[in-house]
């Protein structure tokens, strides 16, 4: 009788003891499938997650580069514009450039045939005789004007023995016109077309001052000589003529 109780009670022991443990295997693949379910769940919000952020990315660089590719074809826009108005701005002045460089042409083959002129007159012997017989009232005149459109400084100067040996411009135009140079002999473009055209010669020999030494004086007389039409005449006749001289 005690060895059937026995037997049944651990029967019953057993019988609970796999009820329990087969209730732990329930228990734990409830809590493996939930603990899978979660992981699972959590890797597809992180592979959502990436995908959006990987849109986010691609969105943002496609953006940007059309962005980019606006500026690149505004920057192009512009350019070819300026290319453009830059022909149309070269059309409107080729005209003018060529007429330049015509009469920059023609300015220097007349300046030829003036220094031809020139040189055929300083060998003339009438010319050359008239120059050495009225040498020293040609320097008087150009020593009083060369003095005449100088300011102090310009007396106290570095440079204030090179200016008061040369004629400026301005002194030049006053010997011209209280000679009655300007406009008996030539009109006032022509006389300062003389002077430029010594002076542009004397500029580089002088260290860029652009005025007559006294050479070049004698040869803005030659050449107003020349351009007057009768070049020794008309001078000896204004100075035979005027009182002033």
């Amino acid at each position: 009788m005690k060895k059937e109780m026995t037997r049944d009670k651990l029967k019953k022991d057993k019988d609970k003891v796999n009820s329990w443990r087969n209730k732990k295997h329930d228990q734990m693949e409830v809590e493996e499938k939930k603990a899978e379910e979660e992981f699972t769940t959590m890797k597809n919000k992180e592979k959502d997650d990436r995908k959006e952020f990987l849109k986010g990315k691609r969105d943002k660089f496609v953006e940007e580069e059309d962005k980019r590719k606006e500026k690149r074809d505004e920057s192009k826009s512009k350019e070819l514009n300026e290319a453009q108005n830059v022909q149309e701005e070269r059309k409107k002045r080729d005209p003018e450039v060529e007429k330049m460089v015509k009469q920059e042409k023609d300015r220097r083959v007349k300046e030829q045939e003036a220094g031809l002129a020139l040189r055929d007159l300083r060998k003339n012997p009438e010319v050359v005789g008239m120059l050495e017989d009225w040498n020293d009232q040609l320097r008087a005149l150009f020593n009083h004007y060369s003095k005449k459109d100088k300011t102090s400084n310009d007396k106290n100067s570095v440079d204030a023995t090179k200016k008061l040996s040369c004629l400026s411009k301005n002194e030049f135009r006053m010997f011209c016109c209280e000679f009655k140079i300007c406009p008996t002999f030539v009109n006032m473009e022509q006389m300062q077309g003389v002077f430029s055209n010594a002076a542009r010669k004397n500029s580089e020999e002088e260290g860029g001052l652009v005025a007559l030494t006294f050479k070049d004086f004698e040869e803005t007389l030659l050449r107003v000589c020349r351009q007057s039409g009768d070049h020794v005449t008309a001078l000896e006749k204004a100075m035979n003529t005027d009182p002033h001289f």
